[in-house]
């Protein structure tokens, strides 16, 4: 388990994430989180941007229907 410390800046509270939970979960300075409260704490969830909700939608769509499109490329 990874422990942090919760920091007052200004008018609002900051957390600061490992290194190595950022690279793990991919995440890029400048990324948008959602947090979400949970019983237990909070959970924090990046925020896909709208091209990539479009790429996953795509790459779903084509998997559902591969037979299909491989035959319409024939």
């Amino acid at each position: 388990m990874t422990t942090t410390i919760l920091t007052k800046t200004d008018d609002s509270f900051s957390v600061n994430l490992p290194a190595a939970a950022v690279q793990g979960l991919r995440l890029q300075s400048g990324d948008q989180l959602e947090i979400v409260a949970i019983d237990a704490g909070i959970e924090l969830r990046r925020i896909q941007s709208e091209l990539e909700r479009q790429m996953a939608l795509g790459n779903m769509v084509m998997a559902e229907n591969e037979v299909a499109l491989r035959k319409l490329a024939e």
